[in-house]
């Protein structure tokens, strides 16, 4: 049997799934997403990665709902920025950032590279997010040494 490499995201919103994407290979160029939050209080993403096969999560941002006073004078928000309420915390701009084409991601907004590390198989940050942000973007990338049969999918998803 050949042994499959994947990863694949879910991002969940006060528990409902708004996104799912294509799969996703060493050979994939980097796509970007945009996931309707709907006002949620909570935001949660898990990274499930199988051996051996890391993505690139990067410029993910929060966009800010536009009637809201307190926060009237933001574009979006950083998750880097934002409290994390769980313990498993996701290092921002830790590692090398560098996808399977040699594009660099060590200059953008912010950056984490997220795979199967010390046998680890569910990565998971949550956030708190008061219903203040309308949607959630950014860019996933495979890196440069996700292994050439890997794969990966992603997902997005409001708790």
């Amino acid at each position: 049997p050949i042994a499959m490499l994947y990863i694949f995201i879910i991002l969940y919103a006060d528990n409902s799934l708004v996104y799912v994407s294509k799969v996703i290979t060493q050979k994939t160029d980097a796509f970007t997403f945009t996931a309707d939050l709907k006002g949620a209080e909570y935001l949660r993403i898990e990274v499930n990665p199988d051996w051996n096969s890391a993505l690139i999560l990067s410029d993910f941002q929060l966009s800010p709902i536009s009637d809201k006073t307190v926060i009237e004078e933001k574009k979006f928000d950083s998750l880097r920025t934002l409290h994390v309420l769980n313990e498993d915390r996701w290092e921002w701009e830790s590692d090398a950032a560098t996808d399977a084409f040699g594009s660099d991601y060590s200059k953008v907004c912010n950056y984490a590279v997220i795979g199967n590390t010390s046998m680890k198989y569910v990565h998971t940050i949550e956030y708190r997010i008061g219903k203040n942000y309308s949607k959630i973007s950014g860019k996933i990338a495979p890196t440069s040494s996700m292994s050439e049969d890997g794969n990966a999918y992603v997902c997005r998803n409001i708790r």
